[in-house]
Protein backbone atom coordinates (compact mmCIF):
# COMPACT_ATOMS: atom_id res chain seq x y z
CA UNK A 1 0.00 0.00 0.00
CA UNK A 2 2.99 2.27 0.35
CA UNK A 3 2.98 2.75 -3.42
CA UNK A 4 -0.66 3.94 -3.37
CA UNK A 5 -0.98 7.29 -5.14
CA UNK A 6 -1.97 10.23 -2.90
CA UNK A 7 -5.49 11.45 -3.47
CA UNK A 8 -4.80 15.09 -2.58
CA UNK A 9 -2.70 16.57 -5.37
CA UNK A 10 -0.66 18.98 -3.26
CA UNK A 11 0.16 16.53 -0.47
CA UNK A 12 3.20 14.26 -0.39
CA UNK A 13 3.01 13.37 3.28
CA UNK A 14 -0.64 13.53 4.33
CA UNK A 15 -0.08 13.68 8.09
CA UNK A 16 2.69 16.28 7.91
CA UNK A 17 0.73 18.49 5.51
CA UNK A 18 -2.22 18.63 7.92
CA UNK A 19 -0.02 19.62 10.85
CA UNK A 20 2.16 22.13 8.97
CA UNK A 21 -0.56 23.89 7.04
CA UNK A 22 -2.98 24.02 9.94
CA UNK A 23 -5.98 23.56 7.66
CA UNK A 24 -8.20 20.69 6.67
CA UNK A 25 -8.37 19.82 3.01
CA UNK A 26 -11.63 18.45 1.71
CA UNK A 27 -12.96 16.88 -1.43
CA UNK A 28 -16.54 17.77 -2.28
CA UNK A 29 -18.83 15.28 -4.04
CA UNK A 30 -20.33 16.99 -7.08
CA UNK A 31 -23.86 16.15 -8.33
CA UNK A 32 -22.57 14.43 -11.50
CA UNK A 33 -20.51 12.04 -9.33
CA UNK A 34 -23.31 11.44 -6.81
CA UNK A 35 -25.37 9.71 -9.51
CA UNK A 36 -22.51 7.23 -10.11
CA UNK A 37 -22.76 6.17 -6.45
CA UNK A 38 -26.51 5.52 -6.42
CA UNK A 39 -26.00 2.09 -7.98
CA UNK A 40 -24.52 -0.59 -5.67
CA UNK A 41 -20.73 -0.89 -6.04
CA UNK A 42 -20.89 -4.64 -5.43
CA UNK A 43 -23.37 -7.44 -4.84
CA UNK A 44 -26.61 -6.31 -3.20
CA UNK A 45 -27.68 -8.78 -0.50
CA UNK A 46 -31.36 -7.95 -0.58
CA UNK A 47 -33.74 -10.23 1.24
CA UNK A 48 -34.84 -11.14 4.72
CA UNK A 49 -32.11 -10.72 7.34
CA UNK A 50 -31.69 -14.48 7.82
CA UNK A 51 -31.04 -14.85 4.11
CA UNK A 52 -28.54 -11.95 4.14
CA UNK A 53 -26.71 -13.58 7.05
CA UNK A 54 -26.57 -16.94 5.28
CA UNK A 55 -25.34 -15.40 2.03
CA UNK A 56 -22.78 -13.24 3.83
CA UNK A 57 -21.39 -16.18 5.82
CA UNK A 58 -21.11 -18.20 2.60
CA UNK A 59 -19.32 -15.31 0.86
CA UNK A 60 -16.88 -14.94 3.77
CA UNK A 61 -16.22 -18.69 3.75
CA UNK A 62 -15.57 -18.73 0.00
CA UNK A 63 -13.48 -15.54 -0.25
CA UNK A 64 -11.62 -15.67 3.07
CA UNK A 65 -10.95 -11.92 2.70
CA UNK A 66 -7.70 -10.52 4.14
CA UNK A 67 -9.76 -7.61 5.58
CA UNK A 68 -13.45 -7.22 6.35
CA UNK A 69 -14.67 -3.62 6.52
CA UNK A 70 -18.12 -2.50 7.71
CA UNK A 71 -19.18 1.02 6.75
CA UNK A 72 -22.21 2.39 8.59
CA UNK A 73 -23.87 1.82 11.92
CA UNK A 74 -26.61 -0.45 10.60
CA UNK A 75 -24.13 -2.68 8.74
CA UNK A 76 -21.84 -2.79 11.79
CA UNK A 77 -24.79 -3.63 14.08
CA UNK A 78 -25.88 -6.41 11.70
CA UNK A 79 -22.39 -7.96 11.83
CA UNK A 80 -22.42 -7.62 15.63
CA UNK A 81 -25.78 -9.48 15.80
CA UNK A 82 -24.38 -12.21 13.53
CA UNK A 83 -21.26 -12.60 15.66
CA UNK A 84 -19.03 -11.66 12.70
CA UNK A 85 -16.05 -9.48 13.58
CA UNK A 86 -14.81 -6.91 11.08
CA UNK A 87 -11.23 -5.67 10.88
CA UNK A 88 -12.50 -2.12 10.55
CA UNK A 89 -15.81 -0.48 11.46
CA UNK A 90 -16.55 3.02 10.15
CA UNK A 91 -19.50 4.54 12.03
CA UNK A 92 -21.07 7.92 12.78
CA UNK A 93 -23.66 7.07 15.45
CA UNK A 94 -26.56 7.55 13.03
CA UNK A 95 -28.75 5.56 10.66
CA UNK A 96 -30.28 7.64 7.87
CA UNK A 97 -29.25 10.79 9.79
CA UNK A 98 -31.04 9.74 13.01
CA UNK A 99 -29.06 8.95 16.18
CA UNK A 100 -28.76 5.25 17.00
CA UNK A 101 -28.08 3.38 20.19
CA UNK A 102 -24.43 2.80 20.91
CA UNK A 103 -22.80 -0.18 19.24
CA UNK A 104 -20.83 -2.60 21.37
CA UNK A 105 -17.69 -2.88 19.28
CA UNK A 106 -14.45 -3.86 21.01
CA UNK A 107 -11.57 -2.93 18.76
CA UNK A 108 -7.96 -2.44 19.76
CA UNK A 109 -7.73 0.90 18.00
CA UNK A 110 -10.22 3.81 17.87
CA UNK A 111 -9.70 6.79 15.56
CA UNK A 112 -11.91 9.89 15.59
CA UNK A 113 -12.27 12.08 12.51
CA UNK A 114 -14.41 14.91 11.27
CA UNK A 115 -16.04 14.31 7.89
CA UNK A 116 -19.08 16.43 6.92
CA UNK A 117 -21.84 15.08 4.65
CA UNK A 118 -21.01 15.05 0.95
CA UNK A 119 -17.30 15.49 1.64
CA UNK A 120 -14.12 13.48 2.12
CA UNK A 121 -11.61 15.13 4.44
CA UNK A 122 -7.92 14.46 4.21
CA UNK A 123 -7.95 13.39 7.87
CA UNK A 124 -10.63 10.78 7.13
CA UNK A 125 -8.63 9.41 4.20
CA UNK A 126 -5.52 9.16 6.39
CA UNK A 127 -7.52 7.42 9.15
CA UNK A 128 -8.95 4.82 6.74
CA UNK A 129 -5.55 4.13 5.22
CA UNK A 130 -3.82 3.81 8.61
CA UNK A 131 -6.56 1.60 10.03
CA UNK A 132 -6.36 -0.75 7.06
CA UNK A 133 -2.56 -0.91 7.24
CA UNK A 134 -2.77 -1.89 10.91
CA UNK A 135 -2.86 -5.49 12.09
CA UNK A 136 -5.22 -4.47 14.91
CA UNK A 137 -9.00 -4.33 14.56
CA UNK A 138 -10.23 -0.76 14.58
CA UNK A 139 -13.14 1.62 14.65
CA UNK A 140 -13.27 5.00 12.97
CA UNK A 141 -15.78 7.23 14.77
CA UNK A 142 -16.90 9.92 12.37
CA UNK A 143 -18.18 13.29 13.45
CA UNK A 144 -20.40 14.12 10.49
CA UNK A 145 -21.17 11.41 7.96
CA UNK A 146 -19.37 8.18 7.08
CA UNK A 147 -21.12 7.22 3.82
CA UNK A 148 -18.40 8.38 1.42
CA UNK A 149 -15.69 6.60 3.43
CA UNK A 150 -16.71 3.46 1.54
CA UNK A 151 -14.58 4.80 -1.33
CA UNK A 152 -11.25 5.05 0.55
CA UNK A 153 -12.05 1.73 2.27
CA UNK A 154 -12.20 0.12 -1.19
CA UNK A 155 -9.14 2.05 -2.36
CA UNK A 156 -6.90 1.20 0.63
CA UNK A 157 -8.09 -2.32 1.53
CA UNK A 158 -5.92 -5.18 0.24
CA UNK A 159 -7.20 -6.90 -2.90
CA UNK A 160 -9.77 -9.63 -2.23
CA UNK A 161 -10.95 -7.84 0.94
CA UNK A 162 -14.67 -7.38 1.48
CA UNK A 163 -16.19 -3.95 2.13
CA UNK A 164 -19.80 -3.94 3.35
CA UNK A 165 -22.11 -0.94 3.40
CA UNK A 166 -25.84 -0.32 3.55
CA UNK A 167 -27.95 0.57 0.53
CA UNK A 168 -30.84 2.54 2.12
CA UNK A 169 -34.15 0.71 1.89
CA UNK A 170 -32.62 -2.19 -0.05
CA UNK A 171 -30.07 -4.19 1.93
CA UNK A 172 -26.32 -4.66 2.35
CA UNK A 173 -23.82 -4.25 -0.47
CA UNK A 174 -20.80 -6.55 -0.44
CA UNK A 175 -17.90 -5.14 -2.46
CA UNK A 176 -15.13 -7.58 -3.30
CA UNK A 177 -12.02 -5.42 -3.59
CA UNK A 178 -10.45 -5.89 -7.03
CA UNK A 179 -8.13 -3.77 -9.17
CA UNK A 180 -11.20 -2.61 -11.11
CA UNK A 181 -13.07 -1.54 -7.94
CA UNK A 182 -9.95 0.26 -6.65
CA UNK A 183 -9.65 2.17 -9.95
CA UNK A 184 -13.32 3.14 -9.75
CA UNK A 185 -12.94 4.45 -6.17
CA UNK A 186 -9.76 6.35 -7.04
CA UNK A 187 -11.41 7.87 -10.12
CA UNK A 188 -14.41 9.13 -8.14
CA UNK A 189 -12.21 10.57 -5.37
CA UNK A 190 -9.83 12.24 -7.82
CA UNK A 191 -12.78 13.86 -9.66
CA UNK A 192 -14.21 15.33 -6.47
CA UNK A 193 -13.63 19.07 -6.15
CA UNK A 194 -10.77 19.97 -3.81
CA UNK A 195 -11.73 22.75 -1.38
CA UNK A 196 -10.38 24.13 1.90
Amino acid sequence: MGSQKHIFSSSQNLKRSLLEEGRVKRKLLLPNLRSKLKKPLGELLKEAEASVEKRLRKKLEQLKPPKLVAVGDQTSAALERMGIKADLYIVDGKVERRKTSELKLYPSKVLRVENPAGVLTEAALVAVREALESEEAGVILVEGEEDLLTLPAILYAPKESLVLYGQPGEGVVAVRVTAERKKFAEKIISRMEEVE
